[in-house]
């Protein structure tokens, strides 16, 4: 039997090469796995023993778990999301990423980005519209993984970029001109100004979406929203990480009572217990059982 490629053997244990490489634990896992020949699903068993697994997103640990235990469910999520997201590429001018029934390796790394990692269909177009400047696949290899790091880390740090800058940096360090920290301490220099109120954790490498990570939970919880579509652009977030209270001056539970007062609230569930739970009490004041 060939051996495979990196790239086919991470795919084929459900994950993406380049997240292997990002982590010393995955890369020692996989290096075990290839060498001694591992199944997938011998692979995802000792995967979930890992300190990474329990590090990560519900929505990846769902990717991974469907893929082995339903493969069906999730070819068939799989197809519906290369459609919609081959539409969205088409759109932003990449043109048709599917030929005779083949992706893409721009449209699988959009699906994976999108189904394991959870991004928005927002999110996914913007980062298919920065990738129509290096049209015809100029920007893949070093300084593609540049360009898709810069682009998570301005991401993740509430900047926004035009996509010429993305492809020139990009460029400047698979050349040598550059290197990734300068630039991703630029970005930081910026998202620093922008969030002034946590400047020094920014400065010292955190991001700002991880720092806005309770208010994220919260407008998850309390508006029964979706995690994964809530980011530094939700005007509540926006608020806690920029405005007059922001940073430790804006106490989580006084941010969850304005969270209340939003109409969204009353039509959630734990809106409709709380009432209930208020309702009976008042009864039981009176003297009624219920």
């Amino acid at each position: 039997m060939a051996k495979l490629d990196d790239e086919t053997a991470a795919n084929m244990y459900g994950l993406t090469y380049a997240m292997i490489k990002s982590n010393t634990e995955l890369r020692k896992l996989f290096r075990t796995a290839v060498a001694k020949g591992y199944t997938a699903t011998l692979f995802q068993a000792k995967l979930k023993n890992t300190k990474w697994w329990s590090s990560q997103s519900s929505t990846l640990r769902q990717y991974l778990v469907q893929k082995y235990s339903d493969p069906g469910t999730w070819k068939q999520n799989r197809s519906a999301t290369a459609a919609k997201i081959n539409a969205l590429a088409v759109q932003v001018g990449l043109g048709n990423q599917i030929s005779k029934g083949q992706y893409s390796k721009l449209l699988n790394a959009a699906i994976y980005n999108s189904k394991a990692l959870g991004w928005t269909d927002d999110r996914v177009k913007d980062w298919l519209g920065a990738r129509a400047v290096t049209h015809g696949g100029a920007m893949w290899g070093e300084a593609g993984e540049a360009f898709d790091k810069l682009h998570s880390t301005a991401y993740l740090n509430g900047i926004s970029h035009s996509t010429k800058w993305y492809a020139d940096q990009s460029r400047a360090i698979a050349g040598g001109r550059s290197t990734l920290e300068a630039q991703e301490a630029s970005i930081r220099t910026l998202a620093a100004a922008k969030y002034s109120a946590f400047a020094d954790q920014i400065k010292a490498g955190q991001n700002v979406m991880d720092l806005a990570s309770p208010y994220i939970k919260s407008v998850s919880s309390i508006l029964e929203l979706p995690e994964t579509g809530i980011d530094l652009k939700n005007k509540y977030v926006s608020d806690a990480m920029t405005g007059a209270k922001a940073g430790a001056s804006y106490p989580l539970w006084e941010f969850e009572n304005k969270l209340r007062d939003d109409p969204l609230w009353k039509k959630t569930n734990n809106a409709r217990e709380s009432m209930m739970t208020t309702a009976r009490s008042v009864l039981k004041d009176f003297g009624f059982s219920y």
